[in-house]
């Protein structure tokens, strides 16, 4: 079984007089990162590799893809990218034509 396992840290260095606010953004910015990492590798899984979890992360992904769609995208054209960028869904086109 193959196993990647990533440990990122994020460390927060700021002055005394930054407000909450900017505090709160930082962190969300942080809090991206991980997100953005998350998905990178769980698209790089075959179908055979994904693990029930990884199922549910894919949902998320393709729902974060459509919601935050480019500007002047559709929604079904936000699909087509995000299928093109997930190799398991790639397989799935490619053995099921019906799938797209």
């Amino acid at each position: 079984e193959k196993k990647t396992k990533i440990e990122m840290v994020s460390e927060l260095e700021l002055d005394d007089g930054v407000g909450r606010r900017a505090v709160k953004e930082c962190l969300k910015k942080q809090l991206a990162q991980v997100t953005e990492a998350a998905f990178y590798f769980n698209n790089l899984l075959s179908g055979d590799e994904l693990k029930e979890e990884d199922g549910k992360v894919i949902g998320e992904q393709l729902i974060k893809k459509v919601k935050d769609g480019e500007k002047g995208m559709s929604k079904e054209e936000a699909v087509k990218v995000f299928i093109k960028e997930n190799k398991a869904l790639r397989g799935l086109t490619e053995k099921y034509i019906f799938f797209e």
